[in-house]
């Protein structure tokens, strides 16, 4: 009888991750993915209802139906079934890494090993609500050379398909004597009007092709290298990675994850390579009892001197968590106003090519007039 009691739990241990992923793939292929923002709701409610007193099965039970986003419906359905087969939360969390990182993980692991959940899960929070602000001052500043970009290879594209063939007909018309400038604009509209589905396929193909050696390691490896030297860029980029590891190792020093644990969850959660690799140095390094500030002094190239300052006088005054805290909403201030000074750089910037590009191609359209008049 134990045997088959064992057989049944090893089988029923067994159907727990394919009923994770099945959900994955149909939260992300039929549904769309968990946003930050989802996120920061789920654990923002699942705290409150926690601390009421609600079990989780019932609380999960509750925000499954409670949630507008089939995704988030289909994700907490699958952490309700893990817990009502008798998993902890963490582990829960820790069967869909896509939708939980392993902050999430230890944070609650710690808060339901000590019996303050509410508490871990509004640690989450917080710490989501600051990345989620991070990334939206950086977006923000990205939107308007976006769309501006856009806007003008849309514009071109539609007077090279469209303007420019009824003026090269009229020339070719006129038998007009068309200057270097023209010849070009003709020459490029003739090769995108002709070979337009090549062109889009081209595209597509670059794409995917970028796509495809992102994944790989060496080829993440190039972008985030070149992510780290493209000027007016590369400055924020640094205080975002830098506000992001104080933040992030903030949250877990506070929540009681222990030195070590918090350096391995860190570089999980940074996405730069770079980065990811000065907190694996800093681990190796603390594990041999050296201390956490040395690694980051040696790194100034990626973390500015004040970082290093701020996580050397946080171990000396046993304060590291509560410093860690004050440099992310230092470097999380430096980012905005990284970004306002970037926009206010790059709009000018950006009107001055519309300026040349707009004056290019009406001198190339403009002269070969001027000449058909002359003529007459």
């Amino acid at each position: 009888m134990e045997n088959i009691g064992e057989n049944k739990t090893d089988t029923e241990e067994a159907a727990i991750p394919e009923l994770s992923r099945a959900a994955f793939w149909r939260s992300e292929l039929l549904y769309g993915s968990v946003t930050l923002s989802d996120r920061i709701i789920f654990t923002r409610s699942l705290a409150a209802m926690v601390k009421a007193g609600l079990p989780l099965s019932r609380a999960l039970a509750v925000l499954g139906k409670q949630s507008s986003k089939p995704a988030m419906r289909e994700t907490v359905r699958a952490l309700a079934v893990r817990i009502s087969r008798g998993e902890s939360l963490h582990e829960a969390f820790a069967a869909s890494p896509r939708v939980f990182s392993p902050l999430f993980v230890a944070v609650v692991g710690v808060g339901e090993e000590s019996g303050t959940l509410p508490e871990a899960l509004l640690t989450i929070s917080s710490h989501l609500k600051d990345t989620y602000d991070l990334e939206k001052r950086v977006r923000t500043a990205l939107v308007y050379p976006a769309v501006i970009v856009v806007a003008i290879i849309l514009v071109a594209v539609i007077m090279l398909l469209y303007v420019v063939p009824v003026l090269s007909a009229t020339f070719q018309e006129l038998g007009v004597e068309l200057p270097f400038s023209t010849r070009l604009v003709i020459g490029v509209s003739t090769f995108l009007h002709d070979s337009l589905a090549f062109v889009l396929a081209l595209f597509a193909g670059a794409l995917f092709f970028i796509a495809g050696i992102s994944q790989m390691r060496w080829g993440k490896r190039l972008f985030d290298f070149f992510i780290l030297h493209v000027p007016l860029i590369s400055p924020v980029v640094k205080e975002v990675n830098a506000a992001r590891t104080a933040r992030t190792l903030s949250s877990l020093l506070s929540a009681g994850i222990p030195i070590l644990e918090t350096l391995r969850v860190t570089e999980e959660v940074l996405q730069n390579s770079y980065y990811r690799g000065v907190v694996r140095n800093a681990h190796e390094d603390v594990a041999k009892g050296a201390p956490l500030s040395r690694v980051f002094t040696q790194y100034e190239n990626l973390y500015p001197p004040l970082f290093s300052e701020m996580v050397a006088v946080g171990e000396e005054t046993g304060k590291l968590s509560t410093l860690l805290g004050e440099t992310a909403e230092f470097y999380e201030e430096e980012v905005e106003r990284a970004t306002r000074d970037m926009s206010a750089v790059l709009e000018p910037f950006l009107m001055v090519a519309i300026g040349v590009a707009v004056g290019f191609f009406a001198l190339a359209m403009i002269t070969p007039m001027y000449s058909l008049v002359n003529s007459i």
